[in-house]
């Protein structure tokens, strides 16, 4: 018989469930069924027990786990590509959905599955959405054997179609509903049955009625708005301590359990009523300030992520004509048509052109890898040969956009402004509970009537989620002001980086001109046509500035070239066994030539023909948007040091200006500045300037109707609202103080609440009350200060302009 229940209570060492008669033993440890002592045999195997170290019994029970034929159906190229992020012949990136995720145990191993199976190059796990990206070579290991992989370490991949995933999100969206109305429902009828005991019951024990039977019904309501309605306060709890660290919910729960505790003993030993109306109370109103907590989260994610204005554009092919639609309006079955150097913003098959593609912006190699006619150009890949059209075959999507923006290749060392939100965060609930028990303690030798109305109220009016979410509710508002006026930012820190600024540096070439407004007059010798229609169609191909404005010089479409190159100092294009060079005077092998950066010069096998000058015109505004900013400025130019008395004209401020800068010498320059303390940010095209940008503190592309930005960078403004720049940079430093103003309303709130109940003078419910209205406030100050940003700062200085 002892032996029997010494077998009951052994728990599986990787899921922790119980262990039958089966019970197999390996050692000092036992396991439930051989799935679960084969996942150990693996982690083991691979030196990866560290997994059972970070928090008890984190792994999923195998008893039933999936047979390999199960993922079958992912051997059909047509469906693993459905769940494809991209592919080339050297890597395969794939994305899956993960509902056991659960712990950091699990973040752990599935960012080391690499360690198992050398053909995985490195995995990434999103816990917020569980799920997890992982980065194969097709050569090793294949969609289907990354599937069966994760399975058998009891991780199986959710297959299921998005609208599941949808309704899902619905369904637990209605339990919360639920909880919030059970909670509602007890706490009013809580409150009913306890007004004879707020009265008095004299009247009522005359008539025979007990008050032991209203507090008895009162017990029976709190059970199910504490074990049900209030379950997630105590597993968020949990799990918090599990993986050793204290959350928000912790001193919630603390506040509940001893909130019940002695409720219960009040009632049995018929000492008191106990406090089962504030139980209820704490709980309805908690639970109704997170659900307008998770809607306005919702709201920023949805902003942020679909209806916020992308300031791209492309170019769509419809009956032999080509206009620019937003990304975001293009569908699948149409045709775009994407130039060199454009990036890919959709996945599509090849129709016409030479693909070679350069997906440096998701991998962060710069390998080129050509794809043929009817092959999958996937989103993100850079084109680096001539004009290619594709079929889209999945709309636009600015989520995996930003995603891909935000990989951590592009990342940049950010100093965070706010660090100590991460100390208030780890330490806040410890030094909660510490002041609730100094309170008991006092109170217990001072007033011991009070001491249990000190203890809770501390545990529950004290909230760090206002300080926390400061910074995260004025950014969101902010970064969709951005947005929604032309000025798409990568991130919240952004911010940061355009009032944090001490040095903006321009480049000149499309960024402060505009080349559809550039005089271009040709000086050589005449073309035949054939050489006109070659030369048209190399500048069309291009998305230089100046080879923009030469292209609208010739008036003619030109030919589609499929042997075409840019390079860093010009293009090159082969025709009929004749080879045509254009750009710089070393490039077309004009000797002795000034070299002047606005002028392209022209070859046809190694015989120079003449050049293009092109006359810059400078976008309107400029010269005071320029003037009306704060830190040094740099103007950076390809020209000759003549274009320096027009600008001077134009731009009536005293800076500094270099000629004759090519790509590489705009990336030693803001290196340079960067080495002398400087913080730079880099204003160019994301063409010409695209080192330059990445090695800046912060890089701004500006745009026109072209997806050719720098991935690089951490913001992209339509080049209509460059004028405007100085606007935005005074709106980020406001939302810089508006995130100061919210953080002393966060900390006012803290010391007052808390100095109230600690003397004993809040009670718990009316704590319950306050603490979700403190996130509200902030919520409200920050919709408030930040639609003055955006109509003040923004839109009412536009008008001035």
């Amino acid at each position: 018989m002892n032996r029997t229940e010494t077998k009951t209570k052994i728990k599986c060492y990787h899921c922790g469930d119980d262990c039958d008669v089966t019970t197999i033993v390996s050692g000092d440890k036992y396991f439930c069924c051989n799935g679960c002592k084969s996942v150990f045999d693996i982690l083991n195997k691979n030196d990866l027990c560290d997994y059972y170290t970070l928090n008890a019994t984190p792994g999923e029970s195998r008893k039933n786990a999936s047979s390999k034929e199960k993922f079958a159906f992912l051997d059909n190229k047509e469906i693993a590509a459905e769940y494809l992020e991209f592919a080339t012949s050297k890597e395969i990136r794939v994305r899956f959905y993960l509902p056991h995720i659960h712990c950091s145990s699990c973040i752990w191993l599935l960012e080391n599955l690499h360690t198992i199976n050398s053909g995985i190059q490195f995995s990434r796990v999103e816990f917020e959405r569980k799920e997890i990206i992982i980065s194969l070579n097709p050569e090793q290991f294949s969609i289907r054997d990354a599937a069966e992989l994760l399975a058998n370490i009891g991780y199986e991949p959710y297959f299921a179609p998005r609208e599941k995933e949808e309704k899902k999100d619905t369904r637990e969206q209605r339990n919360r509903i639920v909880k919030i109305g059970i909670a509602g429902f007890c706490f009013a009828n809580i409150m009913l049955l306890s007004f004879p005991e707020y009265l008095g019951f004299e009247s009522l024990t005359k008539d025979g009625l007990s008050p032991v039977i209203f507090r008895i019904l009162n017990l029976a309501l709190s059970i199910p708005v504490l074990f049900y309605s209030g379950s997630e306060f105590f597993r968020n709890a949990l799990l918090s301590y599990r993986q050793k660290v204290l959350n928000i919910d912790a001193p919630i729960a603390l506040a509940l359990a001893v909130t019940f505790v002695r409720s219960v003993y009040e009632v049995i030993s018929n000492t008191g009523s106990g406090y089962f109306d504030s139980l209820s109370g704490i709980i309805f109103f908690m639970l109704v300030g997170r659900a307008f907590q998770n809607k306005t989260y919702k709201t920023l994610k949805f902003n942020r992520d679909f209806t916020s204005y992308f300031p791209i554009a492309v170019c769509v092919k419809s009956d032999e004509s080509e206009n620019y639609k937003r990304i975001q309006d293009v569908q699948k079955d149409d045709v775009i048509v994407i130039h060199s150097n454009e990036i890919i913003p959709v996945d599509g098959i090849v129709l016409r052109g030479k693909a070679e593609l350069d997906y440096g912006f998701i991998t962060g190699e710069n390998d080129i890898h050509p794809v043929g006619i009817g092959g999958i150009a996937y989103a993100g890949g850079r084109q680096k040969s001539g004009n290619v059209e594709l079929l889209v075959i999945k709309p636009f999507s600015q989520g995996k956009f930003t995603r891909l923006w935000n990989e951590e290749v592009f990342r940049k060392q950010e100093k965070d402004s706010f660090s100590f939100v991460t100390i208030i965060s780890k330490y806040f609930s410890f030094a909660v509970i510490s002041l609730a028990i100094i309170a008991f303690v006092f109170w217990q030798f001072e007033n011991a009537s009070l001491a249990w109305k000190a203890l809770t109220s501390v545990l529950i009016v004290a909230c760090p989620c206002a300080l926390l979410l400061a910074n995260t509710f004025t950014e969101g508002f902010v970064l969709n002001i951005f947005s929604r006026n032309g000025f798409y930012l990568k991130n919240g820190t952004v911010l940061q980086g355009l009032f944090r600024a001490n040095k903006i540096v321009f480049d000149k070439t499309g960024t402060l001109t505009i080349p559809a407004e550039s005089h271009v007059e040709y000086l050589g010798k005449a073309f035949e046509p054939q050489q006109r229609l070659v030369l048209a169609g190399m500048f069309a191909q291009s998305l230089h500035p100046l080879s923009r404005a030469i292209s609208n010089y010739f008036h003619i479409s030109g030919y589609s070239l499929e042997h075409f190159k840019e390079l860093e100092n010009g293009m090159e294009a082969w025709f009929n066994d004749n080879h045509y060079r254009v750009g710089s005077a070393d490039f077309a092998g004009a000797t002795g030539a000034a070299g002047n950066g606005s002028e392209v010069w022209v070859s046809v096998n190694n015989h120079v023909f003449g050049k293009f000058e092109v006359s810059n015109v400078l976008r309107k505004n400029i010269g005071n948007m320029i003037a009306a900013l704060e830190p040094e400025i740099t103007v950076l130019s390809g020209d000759n040091s003549f274009a320096r008395a027009s600008l001077e004209k134009e731009i009536p401020r005293r800076m500094e200006y270099r000629f004759k800068q090519n790509p590489e010498d705009k990336f030693h320059y803001v290196n340079a500045l960067k080495s002398e303390g400087y913080d730079v940010m880099m204003v160019g095209d994301g063409l010409n300037d695209a080192g330059a940008l990445r090695s800046a503190n912060t890089g701004i592309a500006v745009v026109e109707n072209t997806v050719q930005f720098s991935p690089a960078c951490e913001g992209i403004l339509l080049a209509e609202k460059l004028s405007e720049f100085h606007h935005f940079i005074k709106a980020a430093k406001q939302s810089r103080n508006l995130i100061i103003f919210t953080f002393i309303i966060s900390v006012c709130y803290n010391v007052v609440g808390l100095y109230f109940s600690v003397t004993a003078q809040l009670s718990p419910l009316i704590a319950a009350v306050l603490m979700p209205l403190s996130t509200i406030s902030i919520v409200l100050a920050t919709m408030l200060g930040s639609g003055f940003i955006e109509n003040f700062t923004i839109k009412n200085n536009k008008k001035k302009s």
